[in-house]
């Protein structure tokens, strides 16, 4: 039961990291935000310092 568990929270370790990085593109304006998560609601997105973020 431990190596199982053990084996899932390094599965989910590891799958997390991936989407870190998948998901570090630097972004120039506004318009790129919405480019990398396309089902974000216009308007909801800003680049601040070369990352997107919620307003």
């Amino acid at each position: 039961m431990a190596k199982s568990l053990k084996f899932f929270y390094i599965l989910i370790s590891f799958v997390s990291l991936y989407f870190g990085v998948v998901n570090s593109h630097p972004c120039l304006s506004d318009h790129d935000c919405y480019i990398q998560y396309p089902k974000t609601p216009f308007g909801h997105m800003e680049c601040y310092k070369g990352s997107c973020r919620p307003i």
